[in-house]
Parts: structure tokens; C-alpha cells; sequence
């Protein structure tokens, strides 16, 4: 399947050039730099909640409080259907 295409217009050159230096240093083409930068950014919020809910999930069983895990539930519930 092929990929979308993304065109920035208007890149100020200092910008232009510094990703250009900063691909140089990582040894990878302005494309692969690029491409890095944009998916590593996507991944960020994903991180970011994903770090949330561990926050969460520790600190409520340090209180004593435990989940069970919802697999464990859906499956009961198929069951009795």
C-alpha cells in the first residue's frame, strides 16, 4: 500500500539546515531524518498515556486497590450468554 506524501512549504532555511546537520550526525538521509522525527512524535502522546495508566494502575494498588483484568471478565460474560 503505498504512503501519503507530506509537502512543507515555506521552511525557513536556518530550520532547513539544521535538519539537514542533525540527519548528517545520525548518518541517515533529510528523508529518513525526517520520517524519524515524525513518527517518533506521533509515538509520544501514545508514550505519554501509556505512562499515565501505569502511574495509575501503581499507585492504586500501592493503596490496596486492584483491577482485574477485563479479559478475564468479557470472557465470563460470552460465557453466560
Amino acid at each position: 500500500m503505498p504512503m501519503p506524501d507530506v509537502r512543507v512549504r515555506n521552511l525557513e532555511s536556518w530550520v532547513l539546515e539544521s535538519l539537514k546537520a542533525q540527519a548528517k550526525k545520525h548518518g541517515r538521509t533529510l528523508e529518513l531524518e525526517l520520517r524519524t522525527l515524525l513518527h517518533d512524535e506521533a509515538l509520544r502522546s501514545k508514550r505519554e498515556l501509556a505512562d499515565s495508566f501505569r502511574g495509575f494502575q501503581q499507585a492504586t494498588s500501592a493503596n490496596g486497590q486492584a483491577f482485574r483484568d477485563s479479559a478475564e471478565l468479557i470472557r465470563a460474560a460470552r460465557h453466560r450468554a
